[in-house]
């Protein structure tokens, strides 16, 4: 499905709503308020509720508004689903841990179901964070008309295939090569995360971006890195 070009998100915790009023505000291209590892257990219905509020009553411009909803066996899926899918300002939602057709499948087909009068339906954007999910990138990219994009996890895809690095979306020194001068590939340096974006890109009917803190072409940044509460899990 078409949407506006994005060149970089900026990221908020959800319940953070000082952040995300100032990303609301801000010249980001787009948004996405994040109710998964930038909030702890015990503030993800607050968070919830920020993001319907905020939905409801900012200024978004002419931004693209997005939500990092939970993944798709967490226990807080359903309600936020409920919650999110009526609201017009929300352009999409964010899944993370793609893995399974089936799962985007049915998250696709709750939201419109739970706005069927809705005028365009919410876009699926899926978040490739796991070996399992890339084996299957093809299949997810295709298995439903909601999905819009796709992105790497650089962190947590690292962690899935238990590669070691010092920093988030840094690849380690032995995984990085450079291909032979002799196939015209001496400065064209592939890391850990080079194959990966090329399976990513390959898809024609979606525009991956490389999420948390890529290495190149679609930066990302977040709102006051200051502020960084205790349940954030792998930094973005």
């Amino acid at each position: 499905m078409a949407q506006r070009p994005t060149r970089a998100y900026l990221a908020v915790p959800a319940h953070r709503s000082r952040l995300v009023a100032k990303a609301a505000a801000s010249a980001a291209d787009a948004v996405f308020m994040d109710l998964e590892d930038a909030v702890p257990p015990s503030e993800k219905s607050l968070a919830l509720e920020e993001a319907v509020r905020s939905l409801s009553s900012l200024d978004w411009g002419n931004k693209r508004v997005t939500v990092r909803i939970n993944a798709a066996d967490s226990r807080f899926i359903a309600q936020e689903i409920r919650a999110l899918a009526t609201l017009p300002r929300l352009d999409a939602v964010i899944v993370p841990k793609a893995e399974r057709a089936g799962d985007i499948v049915a998250i696709a087909d709750q939201l419109r179901a739970a706005a069927p009068d809705r005028a365009s339906p919410v876009a699926l954007e899926l978040l490739i964070e796991t070996a399992l999910g890339l084996v299957n990138v093809d299949t997810l990219a295709a298995c439903h008309d909601s999905v819009a994009a796709l992105h790497l996890g650089v962190g947590d895809f690292a962690a899935s295939i238990g590669a070691r690095s010092s920093d988030i979306g840094v690849s380690p020194d032995g995984y990085r090569h450079v291909g032979s001068a002799q196939s015209g590939y001496a400065s064209a340096p592939l890391d850990l995360f080079a194959y990966p974006m090329m399976r990513l890109r390959r898809r024609p009917r979606v525009r991956p971006s490389r999420h948390r803190r890529p290495l190149r072409r679609v930066p990302r940044c977040q709102a006051d890195r200051k502020q960084r509460p205790e349940g954030r899990g792998d930094g973005f």
